[in-house]
């Protein structure tokens, strides 16, 4: 074998494998069709264009779909991607194939499937391809919008964690405050309570005791007017410590005792020196709050800016609809885009149809009625060649049968036959016997 010759089979399969051949088959159409229509070879690999080119692009917006999820290349989209660029080609292939012929029209149900698919597609799938289009309108308008989310939220923390008059927290009683509440360790409450108790305390023993000093001092001038003999009022008017100047000296004493003016003096003083402490302890427990409240909201508003570094799918789909919402361009050009890529999604089918019936259609009708009519032949050739056989078998196993059946019957005969003989045999041997002794009786007679 020669190198040329050897290198034939090698150079047809490399023929084969040229781009229109190739197309030509991703089309699905019928090679042998071809070969007889040779002016319908370029329509045949146009197809196969349209075909390759819907899958290739359906595989691109996948691609951006797992892009746009992941929020960035991930080893998933290597599997997924060839996997359904792989499905859409078959599937359009199948069309393709379903749809050759000039009986396409009955075949309306092959179409609906694919036009659902390309629908959903194009609405489901144009959204990542939007997403893309407009990444740095909607990156602003993410970015904008989380400068008012921080702010919004530092503004809430500040809010609901100010400390009112009497140092309470003012969102502590508030429904929209529950996620602003921070966690501290100082509680400025308890010793503002206990400074506000302690001045009551104060103000209430000053007044007791100005108005008990106030009665004390009138008791002592009328006391003082008895024993100096001073006329008018209540008194006596006789100087000397008489009775009466004991009686009110007694009185007076009695009054001064029983109303602990001395001691009330003494928690007064000792109050007033509890109150600069407690005022120091207020403060320095506000202080401590106000310090602690800081690094809590810090704290937050650091977690809530960590979590906003990524930018998610659902982020970039509401930017985007805070952008359409009230913009009829950008929402005319989001339906125009979804349409476009549900027509492309279409286009081997719309393709197909539009063409109408050709002479390709013509000779492959009448290719498969040949093919159909030539395997119906040769089936009932086969069922008839099946059914003559089983008859010749079915007649000579009666045959062999009726062969048996003599070969038993001639067996049975014989067997008869044998049967009697040995009767009577076994008949005249018991003839014999029974004659034996009268044989021999008549011979004694004798």
């Amino acid at each position: 074998m020669t190198s040329e010759q050897r290198g034939t089979p090698w150079t047809a399969k490399v023929r084969s494998l040229s781009s229109g051949r190739l197309l030509t088959r991703i089309a699905a159409s019928d090679s042998g069709t071809l070969a007889r229509l040779p002016a319908e070879r370029p329509y045949a690999s146009a197809l196969g264009g349209v075909v390759f080119g819907t899958a290739l692009l359906s595989a691109l917006e996948m691609y951006l779909l797992i892009h746009t999820v992941h929020g960035g290349f991930t080893p998933f989209a290597l599997v997924l991607v060839p996997a359904w660029f792989a499905f859409i080609l078959s599937f359009d292939r199948l069309l393709m194939i379903r749809l050759s012929g000039s009986q396409w029209s009955s075949k309306f149900r092959m179409v609906a499937p694919r036009v659902v698919l390309a629908v959903l597609f194009g609405v489901i799938l144009a959204e990542p391809l939007l997403l893309t289009i407009f990444h740095t309108a909607i990156e602003e308008r993410i970015h904008t919008d989380r400068a008012t989310q921080l702010s919004n939220a530092e503004s809430a923390y500040q809010r609901c964690n100010a400390l009112t008059p009497d140092n309470r927290r003012s969102g502590q009683n508030d429904p929209q405050c529950h996620d602003y509440l921070v966690s501290v360790t100082a509680d400025p409450a308890a010793p503002t309570d206990q400074l506000r108790q302690t001045k009551q305390n104060l103000k209430s023993l000053q007044d007791t005791l100005k108005a008990d000093q106030a009665t004390y001092l009138e008791m002592t001038q009328r006391t003082w007017r008895e024993c100096n003999g001073v006329k008018g009022g209540d008194v006596t008017g006789i100087p000397g410590v008489g009775p009466e100047c004991r009686n009110f000296r007694d009185q007076q004493q009695a009054f001064y005792n029983t109303n602990q003016l001395a001691q009330k003096g003494e928690q007064i003083s000792k109050l007033q020196e509890q109150l600069p402490i407690l005022e120091q302890a207020v403060r320095e427990t506000v202080e401590r709050y106000t310090q602690e409240v800081a690094a809590q909201t810090t704290v937050e508003l650091d977690k809530l800016r960590e979590a906003q570094q990524e930018i998610g799918l659902l982020e970039r789909m509401a930017a985007f609809d805070a952008l359409r919402a009230g913009n009829v361009y950008l929402t005319s050009a989001t339906w125009l885009l979804r349409l476009f890529l549900t027509a492309i999604e279409c286009a081997p089918v719309l393709v197909k149809i539009s063409s109408g019936k050709n002479a390709y259609d013509q000779v492959l009708d009448a290719t498969l009625e040949s093919q159909r009519n030539i395997a119906l032949v040769r089936i009932k050739r086969a069922e008839l060649d099946t059914t003559y056989g089983d008859r010749l078998a079915i007649e000579e196993r009666e045959q062999d049968l009726k062969d048996e059946l003599h070969k038993l019957r001639r067996r049975d005969r014989s067997r008869d036959l044998q049967s009697e003989l040995d009767l009577e045999r076994a008949i005249l041997e018991r003839a014999k016997q029974l004659r034996a002794p009268a044989k021999q009786s008549e011979g004694q007679r004798n």
